[in-house]
């Protein structure tokens, strides 16, 4: 690995890829790739769909290179070009998708258990993916955007292209729908 390249920012790395140098790209590749494809798996609920967006998506990014105006930071760009492809194959496929990870991860817990506790673990967990494929995609999206992938309000508002008052009413329209329907559990 290039070292200067694995200090980069990723603003210096998009500058570097759109000079040419493919380094820059394999770096990029390495910092993005899996964060990508988790989002695309968790959104679309289909592990090839994800690695397909994912690399189409990096595929775009690396197009736009030259083009690149940092108007916010390169994450939020990339997660941005993400969402809108991952929302062109939601609807195209016209079907719901699973949020799964880290809300799942909260429900089913990190210690020890026994056979019944994972059994009904594994029972929240279902009904939890239940619940969230019921939730509106805007919701959804929302949602996984700020639990699994950490990004700001303001940061999920640039990718969704709404106002920062939006993406805050989506998600906690998000979080009290599951309340409601998960009834005592926490969402």
């Amino acid at each position: 690995m290039n070292a200067p390249l694995a200090r980069a920012s990723d603003e210096e790395l998009i500058r570097a890829m759109a000079s040419g140098q493919t380094q820059a790209l394999d770096e990029f590749v390495g910092r993005y790739q899996a964060r990508l494809t988790g989002f695309a798996q968790r959104y679309l609920n289909d592990w090839a769909a994800a690695e397909d967006l994912a690399q189409e998506t990096l595929l775009r990014v690396w197009q736009a290179a030259p083009r690149f105006e940092p108007r916010a930071k390169v994450s939020t760009w990339v997660f941005g070009v993400a969402y809108r492809l991952a929302l062109n194959e939601f609807r195209r496929r016209g079907r719901l998708a699973r949020l799964q990870g880290r809300l799942a991860e909260l429900l089913a817990g990190q210690r020890d258990e026994s056979p019944l506790e994972r059994l009904q673990a594994g029972q929240r967990l279902e009904r939890l993916n239940a619940e969230l494929a019921r939730l509106p995609q805007h919701q959804r999206a929302a949602l996984l955007l700020r639990v699994d992938q950490g990004l700001s309000y303001a940061q999920i508002a640039q990718v969704m292209e709404l106002t920062t008052a939006a993406v805050e009413s989506l998600i906690h329209r998000a979080r009290q729908r599951l309340r409601r329907r998960l009834g005592q559990e926490q969402a």
